[in-house]
């Protein structure tokens, strides 16, 4: 018995000893290891950022595509690499000498999942005036989407807002779109002679015969070629000249957009580089016109128009007709929805006693009228209460403003 005593007191002796160790362990204070994914992806960013510059968009193909494999493969996904590769309209780097990209302010890390982030921010540039006194000469609000490959985050997705650059001027056509264009290439031998360039809104489809017209000496004065630039297919027509030292190019770009077929013209002036008599500039004129992207330049333009809403600045209603209920019996699983209705409407006093005006909305039941600032309603037309019977609640118009109706029209189907 003694010896099972023993045995037993031995046993709860260890026990008791495991369990205080086990307790000092769980009160000592432990080093609690940091998320180090959003320092990680900062740097990431910030450091792209710094790259920007190196890269300059609107350098010749070859040179472009060595520069964007060199300094941003350790970046951005090859994916990305890829389709900036192919589209360097919709890629970031530096589009002019001055200015420049110089670097990427974050505001905001945001934690999709484990392996996914979003970064917003703006990009900065600078001119060497902005390096040497301060200030920003221009820049840009910019979301990153960072994703984990492997053991490293890299930029897969980029999207970036309007430029906010003092060089870049907005023209309001009065054909019902805005577009912005360079004021200036920042160029010494490549220059505007019809500038800026003209957009018109022309009837028509989409077409284009490449070919080519020679003067009497035998060499081209007039070419037309197609080409794609990022997403839209340009048919180009050059007419060439030349007076004064320099060579004139009159460039009409024909091209479709969100439906309409549009035309751009312009010309530009290229000084005869062998016109100098210091080499050194021959050589720099040579290889600035060499350099110079004016595809660039267009893709910009292209992506930078909008087509203004064709009620802008009016003052009344628009909106959309429905026609329902149209099946007496609707099973569960099944769908019957209400149908856009062409019909007469009145626009009327809040109460619907007093008519201010007849409008009519169209085979896709959609209406629009210009009608003075104040308060309504819309009925039917004529106001007897027949089946279908149309109303709307009572709404209430601004001034400049287009207020958005919709009106039910029941059919009495039950």
């Amino acid at each position: 018995m003694s010896k099972n005593l023993f045995a037993k007191l031995s046993v709860l002796l260890i026990l008791l000893a495991a369990g205080s160790s086990v307790y000092i362990w769980l009160k000592q204070p432990r080093e609690i290891k940091s998320d180090t994914s959003e320092a990680e992806i900062r740097a990431l960013v910030s450091n792209f950022g710094g790259a920007l510059k190196k890269v300059t968009r609107l350098a010749p193909r070859e040179i472009y595509v060595k520069s964007i494999q060199e300094n941003y493969s350790d970046f951005i996904t090859p994916e990305l690499m890829k389709k900036w590769e192919e589209d360097p309209a919709s890629a970031l780097g530096r589009q002019t000498s001055s200015p420049w990209p110089e670097r990427i302010e974050i505001s905001e890390i945001k934690k999709i999942s484990d392996t996914s982030y979003e970064v917003k921010g703006e990009i900065i540039e600078v001119t060497s005036m902005e390096v040497t006194s301060g200030g920003i000469a221009a820049k840009r609000s910019a979301e990153f989407t960072v994703d984990k490959l492997g053991e490293k985050f890299l930029i897969s997705a980029v999207s970036v807002g309007s430029y906010m650059d003092p060089n870049l001027k907005t023209v309001k056509d009065p054909g019902g779109f805005d577009f912005m264009y360079p004021e200036k290439f920042e160029t010494e031998y490549v220059g505007g002679h019809e500038w800026p360039p003209k957009i018109e809104i022309k009837t028509g489809i989409y077409s284009c015969k490449p070919g080519e017209a020679k003067n009497s000496n035998g060499l081209p004065d007039a070419k037309t070629s197609e080409k794609k630039i990022g997403n839209v297919n340009y048919c180009i027509e050059e007419s060439m000249g030349a007076a004064a030292g320099s060579a004139y190019t009159e460039y009409a770009y024909v091209f479709s957009l969100d439906g309409k077929l549009m035309r751009m013209t312009f010309a530009l002036r290229f000084p005869n580089c062998e016109n100098y008599a210091d080499q050194t500039i021959v050589k720099k004129c040579k290889s600035e016109q060499e350099m110079f992207n004016l595809d660039m330049i267009i893709g910009d333009i292209v992506n930078s128009i909008r087509f203004r809403d064709p009620n802008e600045g009016k003052t009344g209603i628009k909106g959309k007709v429905f026609l329902g209920p149209l099946c007496p019996v609707v099973r569960e699983g099944e769908e019957c929805p209400d149908r856009p209705f062409e019909t007469k409407l009145g626009i009327t006093t809040p109460n619907e006693w007093n008519l201010i005006k007849e409008i009519k909305s169209d085979s896709k039941g959609e209406f629009f009228a210009e009608i003075a600032p104040g308060e309504y309603a819309i009925r039917s037309i004529p106001s007897d209460k027949v089946f279908p019977y149309c109303i709307s609640p009572t709404f209430k118009v601004e001034t400049e403003k287009i207020t958005e109706i919709q009106v039910s029209c029941d059919t009495g189907i039950r």
